[in-house]
């Protein structure tokens, strides 16, 4: 039997309750209390995002802005060092593929055009 088939039956069981005036009954106000949104698929994408951003934010906050980024082979080794030890510090668990990631979609923030640079 489906769900809304037993909710049917469980209302024309019970008497059904009449507005506040008296005059008719309400219909169905199990289904209106029982409403709910969906689930977005989105969840994992924005706690993702924002696991992203907080690394970023801390990072760019433990970065020397006097460092010199026309050299880039050793700011991306310091961004690198900076952003395992953060990992390490706020107990963060991430796969080697989705460590990697994090790290150069940062890196490409912080040194390049960010999304735009993987394409470049």
């Amino acid at each position: 039997m489906s769900i809304l088939r037993r909710i049917q039956n469980e209302n024309s069981n019970a008497n059904p309750p009449q507005k506040p005036d008296g005059s008719e009954p309400l219909r169905n106000p199990v289904l209106q209390t029982r409403r709910v949104s969906a689930p977005t698929p989105t969840t994992t994408s924005d706690t993702y995002q924002d696991l992203k951003n907080r690394v970023q934010t801390k990072l760019l906050s433990t970065l020397d802005p006097s460092m010199d980024v026309s050299q880039t082979a050793e700011v991306k080794k310091t961004i690198q060092e900076l952003f395992e030890q953060i990992l390490n510090e706020e107990n963060i668990i991430l796969s080697r593929p989705e460590r990697s990631r994090m790290f150069e979609q940062i890196s490409a923030e912080i040194l390049g055009f960010g999304p735009l640079q993987r394409l470049l």
